[in-house]
């Protein structure tokens, strides 16, 4: 065998084994393709949901947050500006610092008796402050005791805006989790499976 077709022959060797080498890289089950192309969308779409559930969570806690402190700051200024009974104001002070132990979770306003109490000592609160400082003689003039009001109503205003929204996000969340129960393991392997309650109550309470 000439130099020539020993050439030919290790040519067409070399494409052989390349081509059956392409082949091995090829995928064995397109099914199995599919299946990844599809829980790794999954997987981003869940993700996705649960970011703007967190987000939206945060904003609420923390615009809440903010009224415990103006709270506190409009009932601090009251003591400041004098002629207030300390023992009421003191007091009143101690229960604003207790708020934030008392409210509920994302998991424990499951209980709706707990959002009810949470939003009854919140609210009682709020009116009390409130009207020990218009009562005071120096409301009129004091620039802060007005800021503080005027704040605490805007959030006061928004809780249910906030609420609304969360519902929103958190039925789409427990949605998808319902729908894709089987494979959850698979699109989060850190995921409970366990659907979050919601603010709304059911249309038989």
């Amino acid at each position: 065998m000439n130099l020539k077709t020993n050439h030919s022959v290790l040519t067409f060797s070399l494409l052989a084994l390349v081509t059956v080498i392409g082949c091995n890289n090829q995928p064995q089950n397109k099914t199995e393709v599919v299946q990844f192309n599809k829980i790794d969308s999954l997987r981003s779409t869940f993700l996705g949901i649960e970011d703007s559930l967190l987000h939206t969570w945060n904003v609420m806690i923390n615009d809440d947050n903010k009224k415990i402190k103006a709270l506190t700051r409009l009932v601090q200024e009251i003591v400041y500006a004098g002629g207030e009974d300390s023992v009421m104001t003191k007091d009143l002070i101690v229960q604003i610092s207790n708020l934030k132990s008392k409210r509920y979770s994302r998991k424990t306003m499951a209980d709706s008796q707990l959002i009810d109490y949470y939003d009854s000592i919140s609210n009682d609160l709020v009116n009390q402050a409130i009207t020990l400082a218009i009562a005071h003689d120096e409301f009129e003039r004091n620039i802060v005791m007005n800021e503080m009001i005027d704040e605490i109503n805007q959030s006061e205003g928004k809780i249910l805006f906030y609420r609304v929204d969360y519902d929103e996000i958190t039925k789409t969340y427990n949605s998808f989790i319902k729908q894709h129960q089987s494979i959850m393991d698979e699109i989060d392997n850190d995921h409970t499976k366990i659907q979050l309650p919601i603010f709304e109550l059911p249309a038989d309470q």
